[in-house]
């Protein structure tokens, strides 16, 4: 009997450990299961309120997908505030497959934009929906907040709108918004003032660098009839890291009251000591002042200039220009050398780092690089293909030199204006500033290579 005891037991012990195994691995199972499981989709209707909406959207959670079902959402803002996604669970807010649900708001009634992401929202999709106002009071479509970051705007239609279309204006500590295929017209309606300023898509601060903007993307859009104060259809102003204007159809913008220069894409000063992946770059947008322009237009055909465009592309110190077409502007590209030192800018702070770096720095080696134009297509202009213009202050012209001219490239472009039977002449590089001339001149700085230069008094000129 002792014996048989004695072997029995090991056998009850097994036992015990396989019925112990087999219940760990289902609780396994089952939190597997329920981690996959946990993300939600949600439907709303155009019959629910503001409110009801909103109390679904404020209850998203990581993975959760909310689909506005076909239909007009009448007085519906959005407001996202404090929403956290994550990597690899994204919150997505978007319209049903197929339909383009309308969020209306008249802005005397709801005192918001049409989406508000709040500050702190992270991993966040929204896209394929209409959003436009009525009214009069001036709020952005679309309005970003410090903080946000891994933020995609996609498929909007973004039109009628009294603010501006999408709004980060002097917001701090963005990361990695991306605004793409999104189509955004008639905006800025109501703005007539220039701390407003009045864009398509807005970033950067107005008066003083914003901190911690870094990799702010705008590709494959369609922007036209942007209105406001100056009627940018991309107005990227100063602090922005990383900025890409990509792939983009513009027209008819820069429609703003103001009468001073109004650039149809306006991209401000580089930062100082930048590595040039963080450098601002347009690439591969087609720019017109007026009218629709297709991807096979040719851009050398004779073409009217737009009333209310003075710059097609303004390119601040810094910006890496592209494989553009620009189109119907009195001028093409405009080119500013230096900073404008009329935006309160540290200048002890900057000739520091100008003395000690020389501009900006290309990565992984260090040699000096700042403004590139390269492979442009520019037409149908009746000032200046391309415009140069040192914005350095003449405190500091004599300590800088010619820094910023030795950092300017021109390569490989086709730079083109009215001529002949329109009966119009002008000029493919206007300078401005005795400094400018001589760096272009034969004290040298600037390269100037393989440009094809059409319609100077007649001439084809090849340089």
């Amino acid at each position: 009997q002792t014996t048989h005891t004695q072997q029995t037991t090991p056998t009850k012990h097994k036992f015990v450990h396989i019925i112990m195994r087999v219940l760990i691995a289902t609780l396994v199972i089952f939190a597997l299961f329920a981690a996959c499981v946990s993300a939600t989709e949600y439907v709303v209707t155009s019959t629910q309120t503001s409110a009801q909406i909103n109390a679904v959207v404020a209850g998203l959670k990581a993975g959760d997908i909310l689909t506005f079902s076909a239909g007009t959402y009448t007085n519906v803002a959005l407001s996202l505030s404090g929403l956290k996604g994550t990597s690899n669970n994204w919150i997505v807010i978007r319209g049903a497959a197929g339909s383009l649900p309308v969020l209306t708001i008249n802005t005397d009634v709801v005192f918001k934009p049409n989406i508000d992401i709040g500050s702190g929202t992270s991993f966040v999709a929204i896209a394929n929906l209409q959003i436009s106002q009525t009214g009069s009071r001036v709020y952005a479509g679309v309005k970003l907040h410090t903080g946000n970051n891994n933020i995609l705007i996609e498929g909007l239609t973004v039109v009628n709108i009294n603010g501006n279309g999408i709004d980060a204006l002097n917001v701090n500590s963005l990361t990695n918004i991306v605004i793409r295929d999104n189509t955004i017209a008639n905006v800025a309606l109501k703005i007539t003032d220039k701390t407003l300023v009045g864009a398509g898509i807005i970033v950067g601060g107005l008066t003083t660098y914003v901190n911690n903007v870094l990799n702010f993307r705008i590709v494959n859009n369609i922007i036209h009839d942007v209105y406001g104060f100056e009627g940018a259809a991309v107005k990227a102003l100063l602090g922005v890291k990383g900025l890409q204007v990509l792939d983009n159809v513009i027209y008819n913008a820069a429609l703003g009251v103001s009468n001073g220069v109004k650039s149809i894409v306006y991209v401000a000063t580089g930062l100082v000591n930048t590595v040039l992946e963080l450098l601002p770059l347009v690439s591969r947008n087609i720019i017109t002042g007026s009218g629709s322009v297709s991807a096979s237009t040719n851009a050398n055909t004779r073409l009217s200039v737009a009333v209310g465009a003075s710059v097609g592309l303004y390119a601040g110190f810094g910006t890496q220009v592209v494989n553009n077409v620009i189109v119907k502007v009195p001028i093409g590209i405009q080119v500013g050398l230096g900073l404008n030192v009329d935006l309160n800018l540290n200048l002890g702070s900057l000739l520091q780092s100008l003395l000690a770096g020389v501009g900006l720095k290309r990565s992984p080696d260090t040699v000096s690089t700042v403004t590139n134009i390269v492979h442009n297509t520019v037409a149908g202009v009746s000032v200046a293909a391309l415009k140069i213009v040192d914005e350095v202050s003449d405190l500091l012209k004599n300590i800088v030199g010619d820094v910023f001219g030795a950092n300017l490239q021109i390569l490989n472009n086709v730079l083109s204006i009215l001529n002949g039977v329109d009966n119009i002449l002008g000029v493919v590089f206007q300078l401005v500033d005795n400094l400018l001339q001589a760096v272009l001149g034969a004290l040298g700085g600037a390269t100037f290579l393989n440009n094809v230069v059409q319609g100077v008094l007649g001439g084809v000129l090849g340089g």
